[in-house]
């Protein structure tokens, strides 16, 4: 995660720094009485491919940190059932086993479950 959010960041450098050094130059270019239309295609070529990496390295960067979120929410989301079911189970020993299968099934239905299915259901509307 600490990597992603580095490649992130320096994404984001990256696209301020070429950005701005590109932009300076094709002002200077717009600016001056003889304009040379090839040269300034040519800069924003180049601007666009020098820009292109960077941005293409910041949003695989934020693809992955979003991938290790949910990866992290899945993993707490399920250790949270655990810590349930190790309770329930203690209690409905006492009560009987008919409800300690009742707890049990409940469980297996929420370890199936996705943690953000209900955030997503939100997001999207």
């Amino acid at each position: 995660m600490k990597i992603w959010s580095c490649a992130f960041l320096t994404g984001l450098g990256g696209i301020v720094y070429f950005g701005k050094s590109h932009y300076s130059v094709l002002i200077i270019n717009i600016t001056n009485q003889s304009i040379d239309f090839s040269n300034i295609a040519l800069r924003l070529i180049l601007g666009l491919f020098s820009v292109g990496a960077p941005l293409w390295l910041s949003w695989l960067s934020a693809k992955q940190i979003s991938y290790c979120f949910r990866l992290a929410e899945d993993y707490r989301f399920k250790a949270t059932i655990n810590k349930s079911y190790l309770g329930f189970s203690d209690r409905t020993q006492k009560i009987g086993d008919e409800h300690n299968k009742l707890v049990f099934g409940s469980t297996l239905l929420r370890f199936d479950q996705e943690p953000l299915r209900l955030i997503e259901k939100i997001i999207s509307r």
